[in-house]
């Protein structure tokens, strides 16, 4: 499909922009993170990229649970460890 090159800047912001909603649990977050990626399969973020994102959306409450379920902190985790954890939570 074609985009325009406005519409590929704005949904790729909305993909490094993301925040989590207020009442949503982290499984929820995960959920609504993926669907935004769906939106722009060739956004052309790299996969450290999509977890960056991913983690600095999340509140810091949630970031201390995700911390604390990884042993640790994610960001010190390799992409691929990163990503397969948050999937699995």
């Amino acid at each position: 499909k074609f985009f325009p090159p406005s519409k590929t800047a704005s949904l790729r912001n909305q993909i490094t922009n993301f925040m989590q909603k207020d009442d949503e649990t982290l499984y929820e977050a995960w959920e609504h993170f993926k669907d935004l990626l769906r939106l722009y399969p060739h956004h052309g973020l790299q996969r450290w990229m999509i977890i960056q994102a991913f983690y600095n959306g999340v509140t810091q409450p949630m970031r201390s649970t995700i911390d604390a379920a990884v042993g640790g902190t994610l960001m010190n985790k390799t992409k691929y460890e990163a990503y397969n954890l948050i999937k699995e939570m």
